[in-house]
Formats: C-alpha cells, structure tokens, sequence
C-alpha cells in the first residue's frame, strides 16, 4: 500500500497501522505473530501469568482454543511455560483487532476523502 497517498490526503496513521504498513509484512496476521514474539508480556513468565489473569474470559477461551488448536499447550512441561503460551495468543489477537479496528476508520476516513474530490471534480466538471 502506498502510505504516501494517505499522507497527500491529510490522513493520520494510528501508530499501530503505520507500525504495520511499514514493517513490510505481506499480512496483518504475520505482522501480529512477530509483536506477539517480542511482546514483553509474552516474554516473561511472570509478566505472561499477569496478562492471562487480567485477561477477559473470552480471550482467556479464544487464546485456550487457539493453542490448543496449533498443538502448543501439548509441549508445556510447566504452568509458566502454559502462561506464556496463552499469553502469545491473547497479544497476538489483541493485535489483529486492533488492527482491524485501525484499518476501519482509516478506511472510513478515505470514503469521506474520495466523497470531497468527487463532490470537487463534479464541481470543476460544471465550468
């Protein structure tokens, strides 16, 4: 995507997004894998455990059924080990919804860009 025609427009990235687009990753869902790696919170088993007990149950069930699903909980030799595990998936999918989220009102945000040139080109069409 080519970021400097949002930057014509006036159009602010949210960092996330912006981390995103420049990172140079083919997929949003790549680009969450490798925040999810470096994420501190994933990184330390203490910090892992905090995360996982803040967690809503919904992404305590989300992260248990998407370890689950790529077979990660089966090498856990330890609840900290689990922790970690758990805590990857929950950053992991806070960051593709984020993402989402972002790219949504970005996206909002160029309709009403593209609604102006259109209402400015039907106006230069009438001279």
């Amino acid at each position: 995507m080519n970021i400097e025609i949002l930057k014509n427009l006036s159009i602010e990235l949210p960092t996330e997004l912006n981390d995103f687009m420049e990172s140079g990753h083919g997929s949003a869902y790549d680009y969450a894998h490798e925040v999810a790696n470096g994420d501190s919170d994933v990184i330390y088993h203490s910090k892992a455990e905090e995360l996982y007990n803040s967690a809503s149950t919904v992404e305590r069930d989300s992260a248990e059924d998407m370890a689950k699903d790529c077979g990660s909980l089966e090498t856990c030799n330890s609840m900290a080990e689990r922790f970690t595990v758990l805590a990857y998936w929950i950053v992991y999918d806070r960051t593709i919804k984020e993402l989402q989220e972002q790219a949504e009102d970005v996206a909002s945000e160029v309709d009403d860009k593209i609604s102006e040139l259109y209402e400015l080109k039907s106006a230069l069409d009438d001279i």
